[in-house]
Protein backbone atom coordinates (compact mmCIF):
# COMPACT_ATOMS: atom_id res chain seq x y z
CA UNK A 1 0.00 0.00 0.00
CA UNK A 2 3.10 2.34 0.90
CA UNK A 3 5.43 1.08 -1.79
CA UNK A 4 7.74 -0.08 0.80
CA UNK A 5 9.81 -2.38 -1.36
CA UNK A 6 12.27 -3.37 1.54
CA UNK A 7 9.20 -4.89 3.46
CA UNK A 8 8.02 -6.60 0.70
CA UNK A 9 10.60 -8.01 0.05
CA UNK A 10 11.54 -9.51 2.86
CA UNK A 11 8.45 -11.35 2.21
CA UNK A 12 8.88 -12.26 -1.22
CA UNK A 13 11.85 -13.77 -0.11
CA UNK A 14 10.34 -16.40 2.51
CA UNK A 15 7.39 -17.39 -0.49
CA UNK A 16 7.83 -16.22 -4.05
CA UNK A 17 4.14 -17.43 -4.98
CA UNK A 18 3.08 -14.21 -2.63
CA UNK A 19 3.72 -12.18 -5.87
CA UNK A 20 0.75 -14.45 -7.40
CA UNK A 21 -1.95 -14.53 -4.93
CA UNK A 22 -4.85 -12.19 -4.15
CA UNK A 23 -3.89 -9.13 -1.18
CA UNK A 24 -8.26 -7.93 -1.38
CA UNK A 25 -11.86 -8.45 -1.83
CA UNK A 26 -11.61 -7.68 -5.44
CA UNK A 27 -9.03 -10.32 -6.16
CA UNK A 28 -6.03 -7.94 -6.74
CA UNK A 29 -2.38 -8.90 -6.58
CA UNK A 30 0.69 -6.94 -5.43
CA UNK A 31 1.08 -5.62 -8.80
CA UNK A 32 -3.03 -3.91 -9.50
CA UNK A 33 -2.48 -2.16 -6.20
CA UNK A 34 0.99 -0.99 -6.86
CA UNK A 35 -0.09 -0.15 -10.33
CA UNK A 36 -3.24 1.75 -9.01
CA UNK A 37 -1.01 3.29 -6.59
CA UNK A 38 0.92 4.84 -9.25
CA UNK A 39 4.45 3.21 -7.48
CA UNK A 40 6.76 2.82 -10.39
CA UNK A 41 9.81 2.00 -8.63
CA UNK A 42 7.92 -0.75 -6.53
CA UNK A 43 6.69 -1.80 -10.13
CA UNK A 44 9.97 -2.14 -11.76
CA UNK A 45 11.46 -4.12 -8.67
CA UNK A 46 8.17 -6.81 -8.98
CA UNK A 47 9.00 -7.19 -12.90
CA UNK A 48 12.39 -8.71 -12.18
CA UNK A 49 10.65 -10.89 -10.09
CA UNK A 50 7.58 -11.88 -11.77
CA UNK A 51 6.85 -14.35 -15.28
CA UNK A 52 5.06 -12.57 -18.25
CA UNK A 53 1.89 -14.71 -17.58
CA UNK A 54 2.56 -13.29 -13.80
CA UNK A 55 1.07 -9.76 -15.66
CA UNK A 56 -2.10 -11.56 -17.28
CA UNK A 57 -3.46 -12.04 -13.74
CA UNK A 58 -7.16 -10.36 -13.94
CA UNK A 59 -8.86 -9.19 -11.06
CA UNK A 60 -13.00 -9.78 -10.17
CA UNK A 61 -13.61 -7.35 -12.84
CA UNK A 62 -11.39 -8.89 -15.85
CA UNK A 63 -8.81 -6.25 -15.43
CA UNK A 64 -5.24 -7.03 -15.74
CA UNK A 65 -2.68 -4.55 -14.46
CA UNK A 66 -2.25 -2.70 -17.94
CA UNK A 67 -6.38 -2.20 -17.72
CA UNK A 68 -5.58 -0.44 -14.22
CA UNK A 69 -2.83 1.91 -15.82
CA UNK A 70 -5.01 2.44 -19.21
CA UNK A 71 -7.93 3.64 -17.55
CA UNK A 72 -5.75 6.37 -15.41
CA UNK A 73 -4.24 7.33 -17.99
CA UNK A 74 -0.51 6.44 -16.77
CA UNK A 75 1.45 5.95 -19.90
CA UNK A 76 4.70 5.38 -18.00
CA UNK A 77 3.13 2.78 -16.12
CA UNK A 78 1.73 1.61 -19.77
CA UNK A 79 5.48 1.44 -20.95
CA UNK A 80 6.63 -0.66 -17.80
CA UNK A 81 4.40 -3.49 -18.35
CA UNK A 82 3.99 -3.50 -21.82
CA UNK A 83 8.11 -3.82 -22.08
CA UNK A 84 7.31 -6.87 -19.78
CA UNK A 85 4.77 -8.36 -22.20
CA UNK A 86 3.38 -7.54 -24.46
CA UNK A 87 0.60 -10.01 -24.93
CA UNK A 88 -1.40 -8.04 -22.31
CA UNK A 89 -2.09 -5.75 -25.40
CA UNK A 90 -4.61 -8.54 -26.33
CA UNK A 91 -6.31 -9.57 -23.14
CA UNK A 92 -9.95 -8.21 -22.87
CA UNK A 93 -12.22 -7.36 -19.74
CA UNK A 94 -15.47 -8.87 -19.16
CA UNK A 95 -17.15 -6.68 -21.73
CA UNK A 96 -14.91 -7.79 -24.51
CA UNK A 97 -12.73 -4.24 -24.69
CA UNK A 98 -9.15 -4.01 -25.61
CA UNK A 99 -6.95 -1.66 -23.30
CA UNK A 100 -6.70 0.30 -26.59
CA UNK A 101 -10.48 0.50 -26.91
CA UNK A 102 -10.34 1.38 -23.08
CA UNK A 103 -8.38 4.21 -23.46
CA UNK A 104 -10.64 5.30 -26.48
CA UNK A 105 -13.81 5.21 -23.91
CA UNK A 106 -12.17 6.80 -21.28
CA UNK A 107 -10.91 9.78 -23.71
CA UNK A 108 -6.93 9.09 -22.89
CA UNK A 109 -5.57 10.75 -25.48
CA UNK A 110 -1.71 9.52 -25.08
CA UNK A 111 -2.65 6.35 -23.94
CA UNK A 112 -4.33 5.74 -27.09
CA UNK A 113 -0.94 6.87 -29.16
CA UNK A 114 1.01 4.89 -26.91
CA UNK A 115 -1.18 1.28 -27.00
CA UNK A 116 -1.25 1.82 -31.30
CA UNK A 117 2.12 2.37 -31.89
CA UNK A 118 2.64 -0.65 -30.03
CA UNK A 119 0.04 -2.65 -31.54
CA UNK A 120 -1.60 -1.37 -34.64
CA UNK A 121 -4.67 -3.41 -34.30
CA UNK A 122 -2.80 -6.63 -35.77
CA UNK A 123 -3.66 -10.04 -34.92
CA UNK A 124 -6.76 -12.93 -34.24
CA UNK A 125 -8.71 -10.68 -31.35
CA UNK A 126 -9.02 -7.97 -34.21
CA UNK A 127 -11.82 -8.00 -36.60
CA UNK A 128 -12.91 -5.12 -39.06
CA UNK A 129 -15.91 -4.59 -36.99
CA UNK A 130 -13.75 -4.13 -33.79
CA UNK A 131 -11.12 -1.82 -36.18
CA UNK A 132 -14.39 0.26 -37.25
CA UNK A 133 -15.13 0.75 -33.95
CA UNK A 134 -11.97 1.64 -32.42
CA UNK A 135 -12.05 4.07 -35.38
CA UNK A 136 -14.91 6.02 -34.48
CA UNK A 137 -14.55 5.75 -30.84
CA UNK A 138 -10.93 7.66 -31.95
CA UNK A 139 -13.05 10.36 -33.13
CA UNK A 140 -15.66 10.84 -30.59
CA UNK A 141 -12.54 11.15 -28.04
CA UNK A 142 -11.16 13.54 -30.56
CA UNK A 143 -7.86 11.74 -31.17
CA UNK A 144 -7.89 12.69 -34.72
CA UNK A 145 -4.22 11.96 -35.38
CA UNK A 146 -4.58 8.13 -34.23
CA UNK A 147 -7.77 8.12 -36.87
CA UNK A 148 -5.61 8.98 -39.35
CA UNK A 149 -2.81 6.60 -38.50
CA UNK A 150 -5.49 3.56 -38.62
CA UNK A 151 -7.24 4.55 -41.52
CA UNK A 152 -3.51 4.77 -42.94
CA UNK A 153 -3.13 1.52 -42.14
CA UNK A 154 -6.31 -0.32 -42.62
CA UNK A 155 -7.64 1.85 -45.61
CA UNK A 156 -10.31 -0.75 -45.52
CA UNK A 157 -12.03 1.39 -43.10
CA UNK A 158 -12.90 4.27 -45.18
CA UNK A 159 -16.41 2.30 -45.91
CA UNK A 160 -17.69 3.74 -42.55
CA UNK A 161 -17.36 7.03 -43.95
CA UNK A 162 -21.10 7.98 -43.35
CA UNK A 163 -20.57 7.54 -39.59
CA UNK A 164 -16.87 9.16 -39.65
CA UNK A 165 -18.92 12.18 -41.22
CA UNK A 166 -21.50 11.96 -38.76
CA UNK A 167 -19.26 12.37 -35.65
CA UNK A 168 -16.84 14.81 -37.71
CA UNK A 169 -20.41 17.11 -38.57
CA UNK A 170 -20.51 17.30 -34.36
CA UNK A 171 -16.62 18.65 -33.92
CA UNK A 172 -16.90 22.23 -34.52
CA UNK A 173 -13.86 22.37 -32.54
CA UNK A 174 -11.71 19.93 -33.97
CA UNK A 175 -11.92 22.71 -37.28
CA UNK A 176 -10.04 25.34 -35.22
CA UNK A 177 -6.02 24.45 -35.40
CA UNK A 178 -3.24 26.80 -34.36
CA UNK A 179 -1.77 28.39 -37.42
CA UNK A 180 1.76 27.99 -38.15
CA UNK A 181 4.18 30.21 -37.21
CA UNK A 182 4.70 30.98 -41.15
CA UNK A 183 1.94 32.57 -41.22
CA UNK A 184 1.03 33.82 -38.41
CA UNK A 185 0.62 37.01 -39.85
CA UNK A 186 -3.05 36.19 -41.50
CA UNK A 187 -5.55 38.25 -39.96
CA UNK A 188 -7.66 36.96 -37.16
CA UNK A 189 -10.44 38.62 -38.76
CA UNK A 190 -10.15 36.19 -42.26
CA UNK A 191 -12.58 34.12 -41.49
CA UNK A 192 -11.56 30.03 -41.15
CA UNK A 193 -12.84 29.08 -44.29
CA UNK A 194 -10.29 31.37 -46.55
CA UNK A 195 -7.43 30.84 -44.41
CA UNK A 196 -4.64 29.43 -46.68
CA UNK A 197 -4.22 25.88 -47.19
CA UNK A 198 -0.99 25.79 -45.06
CA UNK A 199 -3.18 27.03 -41.94
CA UNK A 200 -4.55 23.30 -42.24
CA UNK A 201 -1.48 21.33 -41.89
CA UNK A 202 -2.03 21.20 -38.80
CA UNK A 203 -5.04 20.03 -38.55
CA UNK A 204 -5.65 16.41 -38.51
CA UNK A 205 -9.77 16.26 -38.83
CA UNK A 206 -9.03 18.84 -41.67
CA UNK A 207 -7.05 15.99 -43.59
CA UNK A 208 -9.59 13.31 -42.06
CA UNK A 209 -12.16 14.95 -43.57
CA UNK A 210 -10.78 15.57 -47.18
CA UNK A 211 -9.67 11.63 -47.22
CA UNK A 212 -13.49 11.08 -46.52
CA UNK A 213 -14.67 13.23 -49.40
CA UNK A 214 -11.95 12.19 -51.72
CA UNK A 215 -13.38 8.58 -50.95
CA UNK A 216 -17.05 10.26 -51.76
CA UNK A 217 -16.55 11.30 -54.93
CA UNK A 218 -15.96 8.22 -56.28
CA UNK A 219 -19.40 7.04 -55.66
CA UNK A 220 -22.72 7.66 -57.66
CA UNK A 221 -24.81 10.74 -56.55
CA UNK A 222 -27.87 8.34 -55.27
CA UNK A 223 -25.11 6.81 -52.82
CA UNK A 224 -23.63 10.56 -51.84
CA UNK A 225 -27.38 11.38 -50.83
CA UNK A 226 -27.81 8.55 -48.75
CA UNK A 227 -24.34 8.80 -47.03
CA UNK A 228 -25.03 12.72 -46.41
CA UNK A 229 -28.89 11.85 -45.41
CA UNK A 230 -27.67 9.49 -42.61
CA UNK A 231 -29.73 6.04 -41.70
CA UNK A 232 -33.37 5.88 -40.80
CA UNK A 233 -34.65 6.25 -37.70
CA UNK A 234 -35.58 1.97 -37.17
CA UNK A 235 -38.32 3.30 -34.63
CA UNK A 236 -40.30 4.91 -36.93
CA UNK A 237 -43.97 3.66 -36.96
CA UNK A 238 -45.09 0.92 -39.81
CA UNK A 239 -47.13 3.09 -42.21
CA UNK A 240 -45.12 6.75 -40.86
CA UNK A 241 -43.01 8.33 -43.80
CA UNK A 242 -39.47 7.54 -42.92
CA UNK A 243 -38.03 10.13 -40.86
CA UNK A 244 -34.07 10.56 -40.81
CA UNK A 245 -32.67 12.65 -37.60
CA UNK A 246 -29.00 11.89 -38.56
CA UNK A 247 -28.60 14.10 -41.62
CA UNK A 248 -24.92 15.36 -41.50
CA UNK A 249 -25.35 19.03 -42.53
CA UNK A 250 -27.97 19.60 -40.05
CA UNK A 251 -26.07 17.93 -37.19
CA UNK A 252 -23.08 20.30 -38.03
CA UNK A 253 -25.65 23.49 -38.38
CA UNK A 254 -26.76 22.57 -34.91
CA UNK A 255 -23.64 22.84 -33.46
CA UNK A 256 -22.11 25.55 -35.34
CA UNK A 257 -19.88 23.49 -37.59
CA UNK A 258 -19.47 26.21 -40.51
CA UNK A 259 -16.48 24.55 -41.79
CA UNK A 260 -17.91 21.16 -42.28
CA UNK A 261 -20.82 22.88 -43.83
CA UNK A 262 -18.90 25.15 -45.96
CA UNK A 263 -16.69 22.31 -47.28
CA UNK A 264 -19.97 19.95 -47.80
CA UNK A 265 -21.60 22.76 -49.76
CA UNK A 266 -18.61 23.85 -51.90
CA UNK A 267 -18.72 19.96 -53.15
CA UNK A 268 -22.42 19.58 -53.65
CA UNK A 269 -24.43 22.94 -53.90
CA UNK A 270 -27.10 20.89 -54.89
CA UNK A 271 -27.49 20.17 -50.69
CA UNK A 272 -28.63 23.51 -49.87
CA UNK A 273 -31.97 23.45 -50.33
CA UNK A 274 -31.90 20.16 -48.86
CA UNK A 275 -35.02 20.14 -46.08
CA UNK A 276 -35.12 18.13 -42.75
CA UNK A 277 -38.06 16.17 -41.78
CA UNK A 278 -39.89 19.27 -40.12
CA UNK A 279 -39.38 21.25 -43.86
CA UNK A 280 -36.51 22.98 -42.27
CA UNK A 281 -33.19 23.91 -44.06
CA UNK A 282 -29.76 24.03 -42.77
CA UNK A 283 -30.27 27.72 -42.81
CA UNK A 284 -33.58 27.92 -40.39
CA UNK A 285 -31.55 25.23 -38.32
CA UNK A 286 -28.84 27.55 -38.07
CA UNK A 287 -31.29 30.89 -36.88
CA UNK A 288 -33.09 27.99 -34.35
CA UNK A 289 -29.69 27.15 -32.71
CA UNK A 290 -28.49 31.14 -32.89
CA UNK A 291 -25.66 30.11 -35.32
CA UNK A 292 -25.18 33.61 -36.86
CA UNK A 293 -21.75 31.98 -38.92
CA UNK A 294 -23.67 29.55 -40.53
CA UNK A 295 -26.48 32.14 -41.42
CA UNK A 296 -24.05 34.61 -42.85
CA UNK A 297 -23.75 31.99 -45.20
CA UNK A 298 -26.96 33.02 -46.81
CA UNK A 299 -25.14 36.25 -48.95
CA UNK A 300 -22.98 34.01 -50.69
CA UNK A 301 -25.55 30.98 -52.34
CA UNK A 302 -26.90 33.92 -54.96
CA UNK A 303 -30.07 33.11 -56.08
CA UNK A 304 -30.98 29.73 -54.32
CA UNK A 305 -31.45 32.39 -51.02
CA UNK A 306 -34.89 33.50 -52.14
CA UNK A 307 -36.02 29.91 -51.97
CA UNK A 308 -34.36 29.20 -48.87
CA UNK A 309 -36.17 32.33 -47.17
CA UNK A 310 -39.19 31.62 -47.95
CA UNK A 311 -39.59 28.31 -46.84
CA UNK A 312 -41.92 27.24 -44.07
CA UNK A 313 -41.79 24.72 -41.73
CA UNK A 314 -44.58 22.07 -40.76
CA UNK A 315 -45.61 24.35 -38.46
CA UNK A 316 -46.16 27.16 -40.76
CA UNK A 317 -42.91 28.65 -39.11
CA UNK A 318 -40.62 30.68 -41.53
CA UNK A 319 -36.92 31.87 -40.68
CA UNK A 320 -38.40 34.91 -38.58
CA UNK A 321 -40.77 32.70 -36.62
CA UNK A 322 -37.88 30.80 -35.99
CA UNK A 323 -35.54 33.56 -34.73
CA UNK A 324 -38.50 34.75 -32.03
CA UNK A 325 -38.93 31.87 -30.76
CA UNK A 326 -36.45 31.41 -27.81
CA UNK A 327 -36.26 27.70 -26.69
CA UNK A 328 -34.29 26.29 -23.42
CA UNK A 329 -31.23 24.65 -25.56
CA UNK A 330 -31.11 28.29 -27.20
CA UNK A 331 -30.52 29.64 -23.65
CA UNK A 332 -28.06 27.83 -22.96
CA UNK A 333 -25.89 28.28 -26.04
CA UNK A 334 -26.31 31.73 -25.09
CA UNK A 335 -24.89 31.35 -21.52
CA UNK A 336 -21.70 29.63 -22.98
CA UNK A 337 -20.68 33.05 -24.07
CA UNK A 338 -22.87 35.83 -23.32
CA UNK A 339 -22.82 37.18 -20.13
CA UNK A 340 -26.01 38.90 -18.69
CA UNK A 341 -29.31 39.07 -19.48
CA UNK A 342 -29.60 42.56 -21.30
CA UNK A 343 -26.11 41.10 -23.25
CA UNK A 344 -28.59 38.30 -24.78
CA UNK A 345 -31.86 40.33 -25.38
CA UNK A 346 -29.42 42.48 -27.37
CA UNK A 347 -28.46 39.53 -29.55
CA UNK A 348 -31.41 38.10 -29.81
CA UNK A 349 -32.78 41.68 -31.18
CA UNK A 350 -29.52 41.82 -33.45
CA UNK A 351 -30.55 37.98 -35.13
CA UNK A 352 -34.27 39.08 -35.58
CA UNK A 353 -33.05 42.15 -37.03
CA UNK A 354 -31.25 41.20 -39.75
CA UNK A 355 -33.46 38.34 -40.62
CA UNK A 356 -36.33 40.25 -40.65
CA UNK A 357 -34.60 42.40 -43.41
CA UNK A 358 -33.76 39.53 -45.42
CA UNK A 359 -37.18 38.17 -45.68
CA UNK A 360 -40.04 38.91 -48.36
CA UNK A 361 -42.77 41.85 -47.05
CA UNK A 362 -44.95 39.28 -47.54
CA UNK A 363 -43.38 36.46 -44.82
CA UNK A 364 -42.68 39.16 -41.92
CA UNK A 365 -46.20 39.51 -40.48
CA UNK A 366 -47.51 35.68 -41.51
CA UNK A 367 -49.30 33.70 -39.18
CA UNK A 368 -47.83 30.10 -38.08
CA UNK A 369 -50.13 27.31 -37.27
CA UNK A 370 -50.80 28.50 -33.86
CA UNK A 371 -51.54 32.00 -35.19
CA UNK A 372 -48.87 34.29 -34.05
CA UNK A 373 -46.97 36.33 -36.29
CA UNK A 374 -42.99 36.86 -35.72
CA UNK A 375 -43.03 39.78 -33.59
CA UNK A 376 -45.54 37.96 -31.33
CA UNK A 377 -43.34 34.77 -31.18
CA UNK A 378 -40.41 36.99 -30.43
CA UNK A 379 -42.21 38.81 -27.86
CA UNK A 380 -43.58 36.13 -26.02
CA UNK A 381 -40.92 34.10 -26.11
CA UNK A 382 -38.48 37.06 -24.46
CA UNK A 383 -40.77 38.28 -21.74
CA UNK A 384 -38.25 36.86 -19.02
CA UNK A 385 -35.38 37.95 -20.71
CA UNK A 386 -36.65 41.32 -21.11
CA UNK A 387 -37.53 41.45 -16.86
CA UNK A 388 -33.78 39.78 -16.52
CA UNK A 389 -32.77 42.79 -18.49
CA UNK A 390 -33.89 45.30 -17.05
CA UNK A 391 -33.57 44.03 -13.31
CA UNK A 392 -29.82 43.22 -14.12
CA UNK A 393 -29.40 46.67 -15.95
CA UNK A 394 -31.06 48.26 -12.41
CA UNK A 395 -29.04 46.70 -10.24
CA UNK A 396 -26.02 46.90 -11.60
CA UNK A 397 -26.53 50.79 -12.47
CA UNK A 398 -26.70 50.89 -9.19
CA UNK A 399 -23.55 49.74 -8.32
CA UNK A 400 -21.73 52.13 -10.34
CA UNK A 401 -23.30 55.21 -9.29
CA UNK A 402 -21.98 54.47 -5.79
CA UNK A 403 -18.60 54.19 -7.77
CA UNK A 404 -19.11 57.09 -9.20
CA UNK A 405 -20.14 59.50 -6.98
CA UNK A 406 -16.96 57.89 -4.93
CA UNK A 407 -14.77 58.89 -7.85
CA UNK A 408 -16.34 62.51 -7.98
CA UNK A 409 -15.79 63.32 -3.99
CA UNK A 410 -11.98 61.56 -4.14
CA UNK A 411 -11.33 63.51 -6.96
CA UNK A 412 -13.17 66.67 -5.78
CA UNK A 413 -11.11 66.90 -2.67
CA UNK A 414 -8.01 66.17 -4.28
CA UNK A 415 -8.47 69.12 -6.27
CA UNK A 416 -8.48 71.59 -3.33
CA UNK A 417 -6.42 70.00 -0.93
CA UNK A 418 -3.05 69.89 -2.54
CA UNK A 419 0.11 67.98 -2.07
CA UNK A 420 2.83 70.63 0.17
CA UNK A 421 0.05 73.00 1.32
CA UNK A 422 -0.79 76.66 0.48
CA UNK A 423 1.13 79.71 0.90
CA UNK A 424 -0.33 81.34 3.71
CA UNK A 425 0.61 84.98 1.99
CA UNK A 426 -0.77 84.53 -1.26
CA UNK A 427 -3.09 81.46 -0.94
CA UNK A 428 -1.67 79.66 -3.50
CA UNK A 429 -0.16 76.03 -3.94
CA UNK A 430 3.38 75.82 -2.67
CA UNK A 431 4.07 73.54 -5.40
CA UNK A 432 2.39 75.42 -8.06
CA UNK A 433 5.47 76.08 -10.04
CA UNK A 434 6.83 72.31 -10.34
CA UNK A 435 6.71 71.19 -13.63
CA UNK A 436 4.10 67.81 -12.92
CA UNK A 437 1.31 70.46 -11.12
CA UNK A 438 0.03 71.29 -14.41
CA UNK A 439 -0.48 67.23 -15.46
CA UNK A 440 -1.68 66.83 -12.05
CA UNK A 441 -4.51 69.34 -11.67
CA UNK A 442 -5.71 67.95 -15.62
CA UNK A 443 -5.48 64.51 -13.99
CA UNK A 444 -7.48 65.43 -11.29
CA UNK A 445 -9.97 67.19 -13.37
CA UNK A 446 -10.60 64.80 -16.00
CA UNK A 447 -11.24 62.27 -13.22
CA UNK A 448 -13.75 64.49 -11.52
CA UNK A 449 -15.55 65.54 -14.46
CA UNK A 450 -15.99 61.87 -16.05
CA UNK A 451 -17.38 60.89 -12.63
CA UNK A 452 -19.70 63.52 -12.95
CA UNK A 453 -20.72 62.89 -16.31
CA UNK A 454 -20.87 58.93 -15.59
CA UNK A 455 -23.12 59.99 -12.72
CA UNK A 456 -25.63 61.99 -14.75
CA UNK A 457 -25.74 59.34 -17.70
CA UNK A 458 -26.39 56.44 -15.00
CA UNK A 459 -29.71 58.29 -13.65
CA UNK A 460 -30.52 58.61 -17.58
CA UNK A 461 -30.16 54.81 -17.00
CA UNK A 462 -32.31 54.00 -13.97
CA UNK A 463 -34.90 56.43 -15.27
CA UNK A 464 -35.23 54.70 -18.97
CA UNK A 465 -38.01 52.81 -20.61
CA UNK A 466 -36.80 49.12 -20.34
CA UNK A 467 -39.14 48.27 -23.69
CA UNK A 468 -38.14 45.25 -25.50
CA UNK A 469 -36.61 47.31 -28.57
CA UNK A 470 -34.72 49.94 -26.29
CA UNK A 471 -32.27 46.60 -25.13
CA UNK A 472 -30.86 46.91 -28.90
CA UNK A 473 -29.35 50.33 -29.33
CA UNK A 474 -30.63 52.80 -26.65
CA UNK A 475 -29.85 51.24 -23.38
CA UNK A 476 -26.59 49.19 -24.59
CA UNK A 477 -25.56 53.01 -25.73
CA UNK A 478 -25.99 54.35 -22.08
CA UNK A 479 -24.22 51.26 -20.49
CA UNK A 480 -21.36 51.62 -22.42
CA UNK A 481 -20.96 55.78 -22.14
CA UNK A 482 -21.56 55.22 -17.81
CA UNK A 483 -18.84 51.92 -18.14
CA UNK A 484 -16.52 53.75 -20.23
CA UNK A 485 -16.64 57.64 -18.31
CA UNK A 486 -16.22 55.26 -15.15
CA UNK A 487 -13.23 53.48 -16.62
CA UNK A 488 -12.12 57.42 -17.82
CA UNK A 489 -12.05 58.88 -14.63
CA UNK A 490 -10.25 55.61 -13.10
CA UNK A 491 -7.34 55.92 -14.78
CA UNK A 492 -6.88 59.90 -14.79
CA UNK A 493 -7.37 59.37 -11.26
CA UNK A 494 -4.12 56.74 -11.47
CA UNK A 495 -2.72 59.77 -13.63
CA UNK A 496 -3.47 62.01 -10.47
CA UNK A 497 -1.83 59.62 -8.26
CA UNK A 498 1.16 59.23 -9.81
CA UNK A 499 2.42 62.70 -10.98
CA UNK A 500 1.50 63.83 -6.61
CA UNK A 501 3.80 60.97 -5.55
CA UNK A 502 6.44 61.98 -7.72
CA UNK A 503 6.21 65.70 -6.40
CA UNK A 504 7.18 64.80 -2.69
CA UNK A 505 9.46 62.13 -3.74
CA UNK A 506 10.74 63.54 -6.93
CA UNK A 507 14.28 63.17 -5.05
CA UNK A 508 14.40 59.72 -4.01
CA UNK A 509 15.55 58.03 -7.07
CA UNK A 510 15.29 53.97 -5.84
CA UNK A 511 11.58 55.18 -4.01
CA UNK A 512 10.11 56.41 -7.37
CA UNK A 513 12.03 53.46 -9.63
CA UNK A 514 9.61 51.00 -7.36
CA UNK A 515 6.65 53.07 -7.69
CA UNK A 516 7.19 53.40 -11.27
CA UNK A 517 6.94 49.65 -11.71
CA UNK A 518 4.01 48.95 -9.14
CA UNK A 519 2.02 51.48 -11.03
CA UNK A 520 3.28 49.40 -14.56
CA UNK A 521 1.94 46.40 -13.25
CA UNK A 522 -1.05 47.67 -11.33
CA UNK A 523 -1.99 49.82 -15.05
CA UNK A 524 -1.14 46.48 -17.17
CA UNK A 525 -3.76 44.31 -14.94
CA UNK A 526 -6.40 47.08 -15.00
CA UNK A 527 -6.28 47.28 -18.84
CA UNK A 528 -6.10 43.84 -19.00
CA UNK A 529 -9.55 43.81 -16.99
CA UNK A 530 -10.89 46.42 -18.94
CA UNK A 531 -9.99 44.46 -22.06
CA UNK A 532 -12.04 41.04 -20.78
CA UNK A 533 -14.65 43.49 -19.80
CA UNK A 534 -16.05 45.86 -22.73
CA UNK A 535 -16.57 43.52 -25.29
CA UNK A 536 -19.34 42.02 -23.30
CA UNK A 537 -20.93 45.22 -21.79
CA UNK A 538 -21.14 46.98 -24.85
CA UNK A 539 -21.91 44.64 -28.52
CA UNK A 540 -22.37 46.01 -31.77
CA UNK A 541 -24.41 48.31 -32.18
CA UNK A 542 -25.47 47.39 -35.82
CA UNK A 543 -26.24 44.17 -37.21
CA UNK A 544 -26.17 45.16 -41.18
CA UNK A 545 -24.10 42.64 -44.01
CA UNK A 546 -20.73 43.61 -42.62
CA UNK A 547 -20.74 42.07 -39.20
CA UNK A 548 -21.49 38.95 -41.08
CA UNK A 549 -18.65 36.64 -42.41
CA UNK A 550 -17.94 36.42 -45.97
CA UNK A 551 -16.83 33.19 -47.44
CA UNK A 552 -16.24 33.60 -51.18
CA UNK A 553 -13.38 31.25 -52.09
Amino acid sequence: MDGDWKVAKDILDKNKEVIRWSINGNNETTLHVAVSRRKYTFVKNLMRLMEEKDLELQDNNSYTALSIAVTAGDVLMAKILVRKNKALLDIPISQGMMPIQMAASFGKQDMMKFLYDSQNMRGNPWTSETRSCFLLACLEADCFDVALQVLKDHPELISNRGSMLKVLAQKPQAFKPKPPSSINSVPRCVPQVLRPLEYWDGCPAWKLLSIIFISIAELPWTEIYDIMRGPANPNTPIGEKRKYPWRVLFLAAEVGNIVFIYEVIRLYPELLLEVNDTNQSIFHVAVSCRREDIFGLLYEVGSTKDRILTLEDKNGNNMLHLAGILTERVEQNRSDYIPGAAQKLQRELLLYKKVKSMLPISFRDKRNVDGFTPDQEFTKHHKNLVYEGEKMMKETGAQLMVVAALLATISFAAAITFAGGYNQDKGLPVLRKEEGFTWYMTFICTSFMSASASIINILSLLSSRYAEHDFLTLLPTKWAISVATINISIVAMIGAFAYNFLLLFRKSLLVVSIFLSLLVISVMLYFKLLYAMLPTRWNILRYDRRSMPSYRA
